[in-house]
């Protein structure tokens, strides 16, 4: 009976415009989701800006549970990975950007910004090298702009100098020179190429010369250190202990010789040992003063390298009480 009422034409008038008003509600519920969507981000920039990290990442993850079918979910999904790089959790960091850049694989802003962050993150925390060296490489084969190429390869050659790469950075810098856009720029790059240049030619000391040293004469690879008095020491503790392992031996004292003769064996081995490590050490703390020098002059000047590629990925931090 209902069905043949609405064969009448007013009836099928009214039916029209009931489905139209539900069109346009339907809209406006899509509209009003949206702005929702826009809130709850901005709910989340606002604590990132503050510096708020982990709860940042809190509702960065919040959003995309609500809104999963936003068109800014890879927004927060990236902005994620800067919350797990500022609260310097590097290795975790490195993985979800690396998956983040393998999951939308488009060369897009976001996704080169991620590959950028891999490596800045071996900037600040090292001992993700190899992870920076493959995301370099990816930002080289997809980066599009003067100012994109310079930022990536000066970044690059920062963490070259982490390393301890010293020729590989002075070749990057070397190579963006022509790139420089401003005198500003210039200035770093010359510094920065001499630097590295510098820090190539420090001097070193070899672990199997300190090693072949302390095994030829005792004390002498701690000497090769320029450890004089660990030196002294090492000759005399062995030589000593050496010597009364043979005193015992003439007289036929075998326990009193073989105490002896363990003791001077374990400092004659401990003395090689002691040069190695020694001359690995006495590198290392070469290589570190000169970056601390290096450090120190490029923060003072403004030279270190930007924490982002582009603008506005992320909110600015101290802008959250504006």
């Amino acid at each position: 009976m209902v069905w043949k009422l609405l064969e009448f034409p007013t009836l099928r008038v009214v039916k029209g415009v009931v489905s139209l008003l539900l069109l346009v509600l339907s809209v406006e519920e899509c509209r009003a989701g949206g702005k929702q969507a826009e809130t709850a981000l901005g709910f989340a920039d606002y604590l990132y800006a503050n510096e708020d990290y982990f709860r940042a990442a809190t509702e960065y993850r919040r959003f995309l549970y609500f809104y999963p079918d936003s068109d800014l979910v890879p927004v927060a999904e990236l902005r994620i990975g800067f919350c797990l790089l500022r609260r310097s959790q590097f290795a975790k960091s490195k993985r979800y950007f690396e998956n983040y850049a393998e999951r939308y694989q488009q060369s897009t802003p976001l996704v080169l910004e991620a590959w950028y962050q891999i490596m800045y993150g071996s900037f600040l925390g090292r001992d993700l090298f190899l992870s920076s060296r493959r995301a370099y490489q990816h930002l080289q084969l997809e980066i599009d702009g003067t100012e994109l190429a310079f930022a990536t390869t000066y970044l690059a050659g920062w963490t070259y100098i982490k390393e301890g790469a010293w020729s590989e950075a002075a070749a990057a810098f070397a190579g963006i020179e022509g790139l420089a856009a401003d005198q500003r720029q210039r200035e770093a790059l010359d510094y920065m190429r001499r630097a590295s240049r510098e820090g190539g030619m420090l001097v070193r000391k070899s672990p199997l010369v300190a090693g072949a040293l302390a095994a030829l004469v005792p004390g002498a690879g701690r000497m090769y250190l320029g450890e004089y008095g660990n030196g002294i020491s090492s000759f005399l503790a062995i030589g000593v202990t050496g010597a009364l392992a043979f005193r015992f031996h003439q007289a036929d004292r075998d326990l009193a010789t073989l105490g002896w003769g363990l003791a001077s064996a374990g400092f004659y081995l401990g003395d090689i040992y002691g040069s190695i490590v020694g001359a690995l050490g006495f590198n290392r703390k070469r290589s570190k003063r000169h970056l601390a020098q290096i450090e120190r002059r490029a923060y003072r000047e403004g030279w270190l390298p930007s924490s982002q590629l582009y603008r506005d990925i992320v909110p600015s931090v101290g802008d959250g009480d504006r």
